[in-house]
């Protein structure tokens, strides 16, 4: 297993069903993670669903990392980051692209994109040569999916972002891992044969923020647990 001793890791989005895995792994690999959320409750039950880890090991912080005020408010509390993970947004799917109103498609567009727009404006400046910058994202990506049409939006740009982010920052490796499986979780801990887990996202997330791990602006799609390089 790739070792992150000494690495503090900011994961936004830690409290979310991937999130749950990623954190995970990251903290198995040595690493200390940093999880913010606005949700003070998810915060607990992560710290619980991780068996009560250290807490100097596991940095639970409440905060809004989705509005400007909130990130940076985050940002000078938590001090030295050497990685960021951006595990942000969700699933939604409910209406032709027609039918959304303004004001729908300004919330999702807000929680899928907007936030990584934050996130990456707030942390970069910070980050350590050497650092890496992980966005995670889905397989919306990939193929647009009727009737989700704001998320599938949202998952394009967020591949540019990546990639804009990399072209930018020379001085650290960022990159995309696609979840191109539906992901399995403590909520959906079944599926078909092959379905990736939250946990399969966070081992490649180990590696990603590993000295193994030397490429930049790739957006890699990761659809077989077997190749897993943690």
């Amino acid at each position: 297993m790739t070792k992150l001793n000494n690495q503090t890791i900011l994961v936004a989005g830690g409290s979310g069903q991937v999130g749950e895995g990623i954190v995970r792994q990251l903290l198995n690999a040595g690493a200390q993670v940093i999880v913010p959320s606005r949700n003070t409750q998810k915060l607990v039950q992560l710290r619980k669903l991780l068996d009560e880890p250290d807490e100097d090991r596991l940095i639970t912080i409440e905060g809004s990392i989705g509005t400007v005020e909130g990130a940076e408010a985050i940002r000078d509390a938590v001090g030295e980051v050497h990685h960021v993970i951006a595990s942000l947004g969700g699933w939604w799917q409910g209406k032709p692209l027609v039918d959304i109103d303004m004001d729908l498609w300004r919330r999702l567009l807000d929680n899928s994109l907007t936030a990584h727009f934050i996130t990456a404006k707030t942390f970069l400046p910070v980050l350590p040569e050497g650092a890496s910058y992980t966005i995670i994202n889905g397989g919306a990506t990939l193929h647009p999916v009727p009737n989700a049409a704001p998320i599938s939006v949202s998952a394009a740009a967020q591949t540019m972002l990546g990639r804009t982010i990399a072209t930018e920052n020379k001085h650290i490796r960022a990159n995309v891992l696609v979840l191109a499986t539906p992901v399995l979780t403590r909520d959906r801990p079944q599926g078909q044969d092959g379905w990736l887990s939250a946990d399969d996202a966070g081992r490649y997330c180990v590696y990603l923020a590993s000295d193994a791990n030397t490429q930049s602006g790739e957006v890699i799609i990761f659809d077989d647990p077997e190749s897993v390089l943690a």
